[in-house]
Formats: C-alpha cells, structure tokens, sequence
C-alpha cells in the first residue's frame, strides 16, 4: 500500500500485490516497481467519490533524505543526549552569542524526568506510613496536590532557565532537588518515632 500526494490536500491510493524496490543513490530516490494493483483517487477535495483504476505496472519514486537533513530537521525534543550536547557545542561555536539555554533545559529536564521516580518515592513512602488506608481521599488529594506542586516547580526552573537567571542544571533540578530534600526530612522524622 503507497499514498502518494496528488495535491489539494489529497493521496492517491495504491494497492499492489506484488512490489520491489531500488534504491538509486546516484539520483538520491528509491523506485518502488509495483505489479497488479489499483488506484484509488478522489475525484477532489470535498468529494466521497473515487477514481479507480487496475494497473499491471506502476513505478513511484521517491526521495532520499539526506542524512545530516534529516538530523537537522529534528526538534530538541526528539535529539538523544549526544545530539543536544553537540548541536549545543556547535551552534555556540559557530554562532558568538547565540541562546543555547532550551538545549541545556531539555537535556538537564530529561535527567530530572529520569531521577523523578525516586525522588517522589522518597516523598511518598512516609506519607503513606502515615495516613491511614480508611483515609483515601486523603490520599488521593495529597498525591494529585504533589504531582501539581513538582510541575509547578518544573515549569518555574524551565522559566528561569530561558530567562538566564540561573544555569539549566540548577533550576531544572529544582523539584528533584525539595522533593528530594523533603523526603529525606519525612524519612529522618519516621525513623525517630
């Protein structure tokens, strides 16, 4: 099955039993080499009705991405940890004086993701000690006023850290940084009693 665009916002769709492929670097395309099959094509935009026509053969060709195109049309967000810390050593290399901060941000955010589950933990384990299970909506209430107040200190580091009022590290570490702190208390004051 290929959808191939035919404009107005519309794809051609095309069925085939049987198909090959050639990859032609030289012309930077793969050639698809489709064998009975249809085409089904819209009539237009807003219509229901459809073309449909068999086929013994069809070619369709389609381009290559470039590889270092297809790299630097990613978003920060889709980047693994190498790629921040090269797209953001390059571009300050490159570019004298250019924000770098949303690169620093995603890639210290991701490491505060990854540690949250801990932290959280920490917090969680000796509220539960505490309450009771006949206390559920208790429960329930704290952990949702929790998880809000750890975003609401995420999205103040994120903040910060694009204003530059303090490095990414510090302030996207932030919520793992009192969660953390605050569970160490909670686990000092269980022990005592």
């Amino acid at each position: 099955i290929v959808y191939e665009p035919v404009g107005n916002n519309t794809a051609r769709v095309i069925t085939a039993k049987e198909g090959r492929y050639k990859i032609m670097p030289d012309k930077n395309i793969v050639v698809f080499e489709l064998a009975h099959g249809t085409f089904d094509e819209p009539r237009s935009a807003q219509s229901a009705s459809f073309y449909k026509m068999n086929f013994d053969s069809y070619s369709v060709k389609v381009p290559l991405m470039d590889a270092s195109a297809a790299a630097a049309s990613k978003s920060i967000s889709e980047m693994s940890f190498g790629e921040l810390l090269d797209k953001a050593d390059a571009m300050s290399r490159d570019i004298r004086g250019v924000d770098v901060r949303p690169i620093y941000n995603e890639f210290f955010k991701r490491i505060t993701f990854a540690l949250s589950v801990l932290v959280l933990t920490l917090v969680s384990v000796p509220l539960a000690v505490r309450l009771h299970r006949s206390e559920k909506a208790v429960n329930f209430a704290l952990a949702l006023g929790l998880f809000v107040f750890y975003y609401v200190l995420l999205a103040a580091g994120k903040a910060a850290t694009l204003k530059g009022v303090m490095p990414a590290y510090v302030m996207t570490s932030l919520p793992n940084i009192v969660f953390g702190t605050a569970g160490l208390l909670l686990f000092l004051r269980m022990q005592r009693h």
